[in-house]
């Protein structure tokens, strides 16, 4: 894949993006140890992962189909994640919540992992949004969507495991106002400066 490295960038800005799912690895990884937190991740990256095939599938069949849809999803995820910088800066006061813990054990964190990552609107969205504009439609369509969620399982994978091993010393500061505010920063200038750079792609493709 071409665009492979750019694919990589897109996944690393999905994964860190504060969410239930890094949330629930914070959580548990402070509270019941990493081992935990890891299983846990496994759990969420299979339902993530199992999006990004199923958006990466449909997005070839309606390629195919309509070429001009490759740029026009690129322009319009650009701008889905500007939107979401904005928001996200916006709200950047709002103290992390706590999540609510599975039991100890080793099915159980997974399936919940697992049904709270099948279960995430938010993250549909945004690979929705996101995804399609790497799909090629010339390519075979299964091999290439399961490569993508290969991809994005990797590098979410590795964020979880960051998270898992920071948690003792990141948990509770992430919980204060200031530490809410500096991920919220940090996560708000990375979704719009990649935004910015998602939509300028796509519109050179669609303008003469």
């Amino acid at each position: 894949m071409e665009s492979w490295l750019p694919y990589l960038l897109t996944c690393a800005t999905i994964a860190i993006s504060p969410g239930p799912g890094s949330l629930l690895t914070l959580t548990i990884a402070t509270r019941q140890g990493g081992a935990a937190a890891m299983i846990s991740a496994a759990g969420l990256l299979v339902g993530s992962m199992t999006h990004v095939v199923v958006v990466a599938l449909g997005a070839a069949l309606l390629q195919r189909a309509l070429p001009w849809l490759q740029p026009l999803l690129t322009v319009l995820g650009g701008a889905y994640l500007v939107w979401l910088g904005a928001r996200l800066w916006a709200a950047r006061h709002h103290r992390l919540a706590e999540a609510g813990l599975p039991p100890l054990n080793p099915a159980n964190l997974f399936l919940r992992a697992w049904l709270l990552s099948l279960s995430n609107a938010k993250a549909i969205v945004l690979l929705l949004a996101l995804v399609p504009p790497y799909v090629r439609p010339e390519a075979p369509a299964i091999p290439q969507a399961l490569l993508l969620a290969l991809g994005y399982g990797a590098v979410s994978g590795i964020w979880h495991g960051v998270l898992a091993g920071l948690a003792q010393a990141l948990g509770p500061w992430l919980r204060t106002p200031r530490g809410a505010v500096a991920m919220a920063g940090f996560s708000a200038s990375l979704f719009c400066l990649f935004g910015l750079w998602m939509a300028q792609e796509g519109l050179r493709s669609l303008l003469p």
